[in-house]
């Protein structure tokens, strides 16, 4: 997956898929409204690799 290619900062979303849905957040093929933010604490997030490291955001909208 994103490691494979090359990816060295990537987290994962504890509670998985049934978190992401649970938020509210699309899958693919489906419309769904814009959740609004929810502050996440620090301390409860996993690390791989160095948290210094810089990250790279990659946003893809459709505008049709």
């Amino acid at each position: 997956m994103a490691i494979d290619q090359g990816v060295t900062n990537v987290s994962a979303l504890r509670g998985g898929l049934a978190a992401w849905q649970q938020a509210g957040y699309p899958l693919e093929g489906t419309r769904v409204p814009t959740p609004s933010p929810q502050e996440v604490a620090i301390e409860e997030m996993t690390w791989l690799g160095d948290p210094d490291a810089p990250v790279t955001i990659e946003e893809f909208s459709d505008f049709q």
